[in-house]
């Protein structure tokens, strides 16, 4: 049983860390990636609306963001060398996953749609920002792009999935690896007694 897919057992559902491991996050990732290319599915099944296009298309990801933010916290918090091998894994498929959506042609058409047609369509003031934010959100992630600038963008969105935590492992291991020595009472003027002791 994954604790990561799982309801917590904990009172408020908080997170079960001590039954966390490493290897439990790629099985929660994959199954948060697979509902969301469900969910995908269905919403290209249907004629283009707030409900089923934005409002599905925002609710498709929550699992994925969830296991993601998880992994993320528990990377900067405990980090350790089999969390940042693992990070290497996640990283790309984040990306790619992300890339999915944000670069179909088909998706961001019907987000296009609604968009279009927003003030026609007798939105909440929350619900037209909402149709604004996700239009303008595919527009800066490249939905517009011609299909080679897409591949490129691709490409380039999934090497940063590689570097980054490449940058971060570096990062850890420098802030690790620092001292300080002082051995000189010089050194220390202008401290607090409590910080010099």
């Amino acid at each position: 049983m994954n604790p990561i897919t799982q309801p917590s057992p904990l009172k408020y559902g908080a997170i079960p860390f001590t039954q966390i491991k490493p290897e439990h996050f790629i099985p929660a990732l994959d199954a948060a990636i697979e509902k969301g290319r469900q969910v995908i599915k269905q919403i290209q099944t249907q004629p283009p609306s707030f409900d089923n296009s934005i409002r599905a298309l925002e609710g498709c990801t929550e699992d994925l963001e969830f296991v993601h933010m998880l992994f993320s916290n528990l990377l900067m918090a405990d980090s350790n060398d089999e969390l940042q091998k693992l990070s290497m894994e996640i990283g790309p498929k984040v990306a790619s996953f992300a890339n999915d959506i944000l670069l179909d042609a088909e998706i961001f058409a019907r987000i296009k749609a609604v968009h279009d047609d927003r003030e026609k369509l007798n939105l909440k003031a929350e619900e037209k920002f909402l149709v604004e934010k996700v239009y303008r959100d595919f527009r800066r992630s490249g939905a517009g792009l011609d299909r080679d600038q897409k591949n490129r963008l691709r490409a380039i969105d999934e090497r940063l999935s590689q570097l980054a935590p490449k940058f971060r492992e570096n990062m850890l291991r420098s802030t690790n690896q620092f001292e300080l020595w002082i051995d000189s009472e010089a050194d220390l003027v202008g401290l607090p007694t409590s910080a010099r002791d």
